[in-house]
């Protein structure tokens, strides 16, 4: 873990890599970060509330939009520690885009076979403001890895990366519900009307022949979209990596209003997530 994002940089599971951070410099700002208070893409970088503009920097400029938020980059404060968990801090309330007054608090609990990361945000305003928030660890592939994907539906995307409409996964082409080849996926796309699994919650698995094991990223119901973004490293012995990004919200949410959660003064709303590794190949 690092301050910087609350970031989960790495993840090892006995002497095999789970968790990454790509050698790219381009994606090391995202790798692993705490994306609030909005996730994915903001159009323009701006939005209206109580009818006045705000406006933030663009930092996705194919798609002109501001990207992940306000924290991916900012160094978190340690509040709290002990052997098997980490809590980091962090206050917003100077930003032209998000003046309000809030603190986002990211704790991690490890466990026997992986970690629980909980991220809550808190209204420490006078006003309810809305509140959106996710993840974006990126998971290591092997050339034999399967990407299990547990939705019914894939947002269709403009040129600029932002939504426009849900259309059944299997009938997309960007995917299939079910066990996908990792080689073969090609995927920056966001998935709704998540399957629950036998837990109560959602989950992403991907297999790992090499270590004869299977990785589930699991995340709560409070999470109701999950990002997947395959990113092949360039060079010789590039490695394929898979960001699997829990979202309370679609890309756009602070102009869309698609599941914002709206925070009264002094309100708090959290969301959890976590890696399990299994034993053995899973067949779903």
């Amino acid at each position: 873990m690092h301050p910087v994002g609350a970031s989960l940089v790495a993840l090892w599971f006995d002497d095999a890599e789970i968790a990454v951070t790509p050698y790219s410099e381009n994606f090391y700002a995202f790798a692993g970060a705490t994306l609030a208070p909005w996730p994915n893409r903001l159009e323009d970088g701006t939005w209206v509330f109580e009818d006045q503009a705000r406006k933030h920097r663009i930092n996705d400029e194919r798609g002109h939009n501001a990207n992940h938020g306000l924290v991916f980059d900012r160094k978190f404060v340690t509040s709290h520690s002990t052997a098997d968990s980490i809590t980091f801090e962090r206050e917003l309330g100077g930003d032209e885009v998000f003046p309000f007054m809030a603190m986002v608090k990211v704790h991690y609990l490890l466990t026997e076979n992986g970690f629980t990361q909980t991220i809550s945000l808190k209204n420490r305003s006078h006003l309810i403001i809305p509140a959106a928030f996710g993840s974006h660890p990126y998971f290591l592939l092997e050339q034999d890895s399967q990407v299990q994907i547990n939705a019914r539906e894939v947002f269709t995307n403009s040129s600029r990366g932002l939504p426009i409409e849900r259309v059944a996964l299997d009938s997309s082409g960007i995917a299939k519900q079910g066990f996908n080849s990792a080689a073969e996926l090609e995927v920056d796309d966001c998935f709704t009307a998540l399957i629950e699994n036998a837990d109560s919650k959602y989950s992403t698995l991907i297999t790992r022949p090499g270590i004869n094991g299977t990785v589930e990223i699991w995340q709560d119901c409070d999470f109701e979209f999950v990002m997947l973004f395959a990113f092949h490293e360039r060079g010789e012995n590039g490695r394929m990596c898979l960001a699997v990004e829990p979202q309370t919200s679609p890309a756009n949410s602070l102009r869309s209003g698609d599941h914002l959660i709206w925070l009264a003064p002094d309100e708090t709303t959290s969301a959890s997530w976590g890696v399990k590794i299994r034993n053995g190949i899973s067949n779903g």
